[in-house]
């Protein structure tokens, strides 16, 4: 059932039901008689007004309850999002409307979630000039992406690599759990280039990786990796101030070297997954350009929440926690 919470949210995410729509329907039923209200007047409305007409009298009650009704009004709810659980997909049409309508609040990632979506990344100008003007973005292009994987899932990638000499931008593939038929963990590869690094299995623990980037640079160009280097995340349980359930908060280390945590969101409108750090931002969908009509505003920096005064407030609890 419907509390007030989904009914607000119901009506302000009804993907372009009439408001006004509920209270025509009832005018309708008490102007004309019940039985002059067809069942497809109810297709047009929103969470609330379907409620509100469901609590009127017993036809529309019945009527409100119709599956019809309840996947019209998911369908539109849905129109637009980037991500909705499977689980809510495989509800009736009124338990998958609510059940994805609360999950859109969920602000953390679960383990399959993070090594399943492809993720986009920039980064922000707090990192600074050297990195943004390599950065695709702010030139507005279309910023890195990790490709889809044919394989046992994918997973987080690292920020994008140049070539030493060239300046070519490297494209990031997945870094993704090496099960039976895996090629491997993390590729990364320059256009043009056959060179390639691999990350060993994961431990039995989904929500930490550990690999080892290897160099094979079969055509001799580029060369920006390390011969070796350790790579690892993890789920924790705070940063800073901030705290969370699991999943609210990753941790990376490069070479034994954390770098500043990333912080999970949702985006309001189309419910994807934003990491963010105070240096650089991923999304789970295809990141919009920083200029012209496709941009979105909210997810340019002054809109962000994750700050520098977050990493030292995380810097200083590190410290506090080591002594």
């Amino acid at each position: 059932m419907l509390d007030e919470r989904d009914h607000e949210i119901g009506g302000s995410h009804g993907g372009g039901a009439d408001q006004g729509m509920g209270a025509t329907v009832l005018s309708l039923a008490q102007g004309l008689g019940l039985e002059f209200v067809p069942l497809s007047a109810l297709l047009f409305l929103d969470a609330r007004d379907i409620g509100a007409c469901g609590a009127a009298n017993r036809f529309l009650h019945k009527a409100a309850g119709d599956e019809g009704v309840w996947r019209a009004a998911r369908d539109r709810l849905w129109e637009g999002k980037v991500f909705v659980p499977e689980s809510s997909r495989a509800m009736r049409a009124k338990e998958g409307y609510i059940a994805s309508l609360r999950d859109s609040k969920r602000t953390w990632l679960h383990a399959e979630e993070l090594t399943s979506f492809s993720w986009w990344f920039r980064f922000k100008q707090q990192a600074g000039e050297a990195w943004t003007a390599q950065d695709p973005w702010y030139r507005n292009e279309k910023g890195c992406t990790s490709e889809p994987a044919s394989s046992a899932g994918r997973g987080p990638t690292l920020p994008p690599r140049w070539g030493k000499t060239t300046g070519e931008r490297w494209r990031v593939l997945p870094w993704r759990p090496c099960g039976a038929g895996a090629e491997g963990g993390l590729q990364a590869r320059p256009h043009g280039s056959a060179s390639r690094r691999h990350v060993a299995a994961p431990r039995e623990d989904e929500s930490a990786f550990q690999g080892v980037e290897k160099n094979e640079d079969d055509d001799g160009g580029g060369g920006c990796f390390a011969a070796k280097a350790n790579i690892s995340w993890r789920f924790v349980g705070r940063t800073g101030r901030r705290t969370g359930p699991t999943g609210s908060f990753l941790r990376v280390s490069i070479g034994g070297r954390e770098v500043p945590t990333y912080i999970v969101s949702r985006h309001r409108s189309n419910w994807g997954f934003l990491l963010e750090s105070c240096w650089t931002v991923y999304t789970s969908w295809e990141m919009p350009p920083r200029e012209g009509p496709d941009c979105d505003q909210s997810l340019l920096d002054d809109k962000l929440t994750v700050t520098m005064d977050d990493q030292w407030e995380e810097r200083r609890d590190l410290s506090l926690f080591a002594g």
